[in-house]
């Protein structure tokens, strides 16, 4: 009985640390907008709310074609950018299996503040002998009244 006890316990314990691996949930500090963007720079938040669909994806994320970090579940980056016109975008996109994922085009201009949200969605057709999953990525820029109840919840992705 107390091996059994054992070993119920230690494949909690693996099966826990496994689920752990698998989590990718930004870990930083709580967002916090900033009072304003450094002299001559704009400031673009890209941020991904918590969500159960592709939780465990932590793809990379570019900017004009240049990786700047990962974007985790429940997390945001900051970018400091000169002003202009700037693509920020996924290359590779985990959740629909190497289809692109919408980049969204920012003009900025300098001392500026502004917002890309990455949109995820599924949807799950189930047919006969499998399933059909049909799957959406886009990062679209969003006004401060839709980012900020959004975004202050999440905290800051590794860079």
């Amino acid at each position: 009985m107390i091996a059994h006890r054992k070993l119920g316990v230690l494949v909690l314990i693996g099966t826990t640390a496994i689920l752990q691996g698998c989590s990718t949930m930004a870990t930083g500090p709580q967002f916090a907008v900033s009072a304003s963007p450094p002299e001559g720079k704009a400031e673009i938040y890209v941020f991904r709310p918590d969500q159960e669909y592709a939780k465990a994806a932590a793809p990379d994320l570019t900017v004009d074609g240049a990786k700047v970090g990962t974007i985790q579940n429940d997390g945001y980056m900051m970018l400091n950018v000169e002003p202009g016109q700037h693509t920020i975008d996924i290359p590779y996109n985990f959740w629909t299996w190497g289809d692109h994922c919408a980049p969204a085009v920012v003009q900025t201009k300098a001392g500026e503040i502004h917002y890309v949200q990455i949109e995820l969605s599924s949807k799950s057709t189930f047919l006969v002998l499998f399933t059909e999953v049909e799957s959406h990525c886009a990062l679209k820029e969003v006004t401060p009244d839709v980012a900020l109840p959004l975004i202050k919840q999440t905290r800051l992705s590794q860079q």
